[in-house]
C-alpha cells in the first residue's frame, strides 16, 4: 500500500476514535458545564495529538492546572493525565527545570510551579518539590519597588502589572501553606493590596493594566504612574488571583478580610461592565460597543469564574451576582465555541497577548491590533475552569 494510503488510514482511524471519545464524554455526563468543560478538554487533546509538547511557561500551565482539576472531579483520569504532561515532562530528576532561566527573573516563569505543586501534593516524588524550591528561590531574588511589589520582569523595572498577581500569587500561597512558609503568606496580600492601592481607579471603578513607581515610562501617567486603559483579561487574571490564593490561606487569617474587600470591587466591576446584550465582556472593559471593541473570550471566561467560584465560596452574593455568571456563561456557549465538523469544539475571539512598553503604549488602539486567535490556552484554560465552577453553582453544592 502506497505511503500516503497508510498516512490517509491512520488519520481517518485516529480521527473516529477521538470523534467516539467525545460522544462518550457527551452521554456519561449530564448536559451542563461540565459537558462543556469535557468536549473542550477532549477537542484540545485532539488538536495537541497523544503526546504533547510541555513547556514551562504560564499560558499552557493554565490550561494544564485545568485539565487536572476536571479530569480529578469527574474520573476522567486521561483528562488530568493530560494535562499533567502539559507541564510536569520540563521537571528533571534532579529536580532542576528545562526551559527555565533564573536569570530572566520573570513571574511568568513563575506560574508553572502552581502546577508542580499540584503534581508534587499527588506523588510526593521529591524531584518537584526541588523545583517548587528553586522557584521559591526566584521570588526571594525578584527585584521589588520601594515597598516590596514585584516587579513583573526584570526588564520591566518598578513596574507592577495585574498578570503578575495570578503568575505569582498562587504558588506562594500553595508552597507556603504546603512547606510552612509564613513569608508566601506575606508575599501573596502584599502585592495583591498594593495593586489596589496604586491601580484602583475610583472614577470607573476598574483596575489599570499597569503602574510604574518612577513614573517614568512612555506609557505612564506622570501623576499617576498608571497604564492608560483598562484591559479585560488583566483585570481576569487579578480576580482568578483573588479567589485561588485563598485556597491556601488559613481559615481564621485576618487578612482574607482584605482580599474579600477586594474581590467585592472587582466584582461589582464585572457586574457593570457587562454587556447586557450578550453577557460577555470586551476587549477594553469600559469602552462598550466603540468601533473595534470585540467580545473578548478569555476574559468572559475569567469573569465568569471569578464570579462563580466566588459565589461557590462564599464570599460573593449568591443573589447579586449568580445571574450575572449566568448570563456571562451562556454568551460563551452561544457566541463564542463552535463547532467543527469532526465534533471538536473551538473557543473563538481571544486576544493573543497583551503587554506594556517596548512598543505597546496601552491605548485603546493598541489593544485592539494585538491579534485575535482561537484555542489560544489563554482563554480555553479559564473557560474549562469556568464551567467546573458553574456545575458546582448550578448544582447548589458547596
Amino acid at each position: 500500500m502506497p505511503l500516503r494510503s497508510v498516512y490517509f488510514f491512520v488519520g481517518f482511524f485516529i480521527t473516529g476514535l477521538l470523534a467516539a471519545q467525545l460522544a462518550a464524554a457527551e452521554n456519561s455526563l449530564s448536559t451542563g458545564p461540565l459537558e462543556w468543560a469535557t468536549r473542550m478538554a477532549r477537542s484540545e487533546m485532539t488538536r495537541r495529538g497523544p503526546n504533547p509538547k510541555a513547556n514551562w511557561e504560564y499560558a499552557q500551565t493554565v490550561l494544564s492546572l485545568a485539565m487536572m482539576e476536571l479530569g480529578d472531579k469527574t474520573n476522567q483520569t486521561d483528562i488530568a493525565l493530560y494535562g499533567k504532561n502539559l507541564v510536569a515532562p520540563c521537571v528533571n530528576a534532579d529536580g532542576s527545570i528545562r526551559g527555565y532561566d533564573p536569570k530572566i527573573l520573570s513571574l511568568d516563569m513563575v506560574a508553572p510551579a502552581r502546577a508542580v505543586m499540584v503534581i508534587y501534593n499527588q506523588t510526593k516524588e521529591d524531584c518537584y518539590q526541588k523545583a517548587a524550591a528553586l522557584i521559591w528561590k526566584q521570588l526571594s531574588d525578584q527585584p521589588k519597588t520601594s515597598e516590596g511589589g514585584f516587579w513583573h520582569k526584570q526588564r520591566y523595572p518598578y513596574q507592577l502589572w495585574l498578570d503578575s498577581a495570578y503568575m505569582s500569587g498562587p504558588f506562594a500561597a500553595m508552597y507556603a501553606k504546603t512547606f510552612s512558609e509564613p513569608k508566601g503568606y506575606a508575599l501573596v496580600v502584599n502585592e495583591l493590596t498594593l495593586i489596589d492601592k496604586h491601580m484602583f481607579d475610583d472614577t470607573t471603578g476598574l483596575y489599570y493594566h499597569g503602574w510604574d513607581e518612577k513614573h517614568a515610562q512612555d506609557w505612564a501617567d506622570k501623576e499617576t504612574g498608571t497604564s492608560p486603559s483598562f484591559w479585560s483579561r488583566g483585570i481576569g487574571w487579578y480576580g482568578m488571583a483573588l479567589l485561588d490564593v485563598r485556597d491556601y490561606f488559613p481559615a481564621h487569617d485576618p487578612r482574607v478580610r482584605t482580599l474579600n474587600s477586594i474581590l467585592q470591587k472587582v466584582a461589582d466591576a464585572i457586574e457593570r461592565y457587562q454587556d447586557h446584550k450578550s453577557g460577555l465582556w470586551r476587549q477594553v472593559t469600559d469602552q462598550g460597543p466603540r468601533e473595534g471593541n470585540y467580545l473578548e473570550a478569555s476574559a468572559s471566561a475569567m469573569f465568569v469564574y471569578t464570579l462563580a467560584k466566588g459565589i461557590n465560596q462564599g464570599y460573593l452574593s449568591r443573589e447579586r451576582y449568580l445571574p450575572v455568571a449566568q448570563r456571562g456563561f451562556n454568551g460563551l456557549i452561544k457566541r463564542l465555541v463552535k463547532t467543527e465538523p469532526n465534533g471538536t469544539i473551538d473557543l473563538t475571539q481571544i486576544c493573543l497577548s497583551a503587554g506594556l512598553g517596548y512598543g505597546r503604549d496601552g491605548t485603546y488602539a493598541y489593544y485592539l491590533k494585538e491579534p485575535i486567535v482561537e484555542n489560544d490556552p489563554k482563554g480555553v484554560g479559564p473557560f474549562i475552569m469556568a464551567c467546573v465552577q458553574m456545575q458546582q453553582l448550578q448544582s447548589g453544592a458547596h
